[in-house]
């Protein structure tokens, strides 16, 4: 990182100055020197105003994030992600992962759908499907969250985890919004699924409990 930093120094004036200013800011950032990559990053834009200014965004906001300036942070990844140009992919990620971290849930639940719907085929889709719903459980928006966690049931790259979290989470939604006879078919389709899993005594638990309050006793207790 040091001689890293040297060289794109000594070349701050030559004809590769745009570059080595944009590098240097990567260098800061990968070295997670926050205040570096922030001072670096404003350097460029202001000597530079051609420089992409969703990149320039990009590398600010991460810096701001590893500062925990959660406001200033989600301000500069916004805009990134708005530009729709440089970082664009990566930026809605780490602007849906800021606003889970200050507990913004609306702007969380509208980022990592943002994710969802602009990325569907990148490998991270599972992880803004259990962001949205999470996001959307926690602001008791059941109905919203269902959907969401039907798709990550079905989702064939998530993990094994992953797709029983998301039966789990659908059965734990309809609970909420009282229809227990979904319930009763997520947490069915989980023990077929998966005999093994974490879920299960859960899943045991309120298939007993949905029976007893079918008044189906006899049943509940084996």
């Amino acid at each position: 990182y040091a001689a890293a930093e040297k060289s794109l120094a000594q070349v701050r004036g030559g004809s590769y100055a745009k570059d080595a200013a944009l590098k240097r800011s990567w260098a800061f950032l990968a070295a997670n020197d926050a205040d570096a990559a922030l001072a670096a990053a404003d350097e460029c834009r202001k000597r530079f105003p051609e420089t992409p200014a969703a990149e320039i965004d990009y590398i600010a906001g991460r810096a701001l994030a590893l500062r925990k300036s959660w406001p200033a942070a989600i301000e500069r990844l916004r805009q990134a992600r708005e530009a729709k140009a440089a970082c664009h992919l990566q930026a809605a990620f780490e602007l849906a992962r800021c606003q889970e971290e200050a507990k913004d849930l609306a702007g969380s639940a509208e980022s990592w759908g943002y994710c969802a719907a602009t990325f569907p085929d990148d490998p991270r889709l599972p992880e803004a499907l259990i962001g949205q719903g999470r996001a959307l459980v926690q602001q008791e928006k059941w109905e919203a969250a269902v959907p969401v966690y039907v798709r990550l049931a079905g989702e064939k790259r998530a993990t094994t985890e992953q797709r029983e979290y998301g039966w789990n989470q659908q059965a734990v939604c309809y609970y909420y919004l009282r229809q227990y006879a979904n319930m009763r078919k997520c947490y069915e389709q989980l023990l077929a699924d998966f005999p093994q899993g974490a879920s299960v005594p859960e899943a045991l638990y309120w298939l007993a409990w949905h029976e007893s309050a079918e008044r189906r006793f006899g049943k509940a207790a084996t």
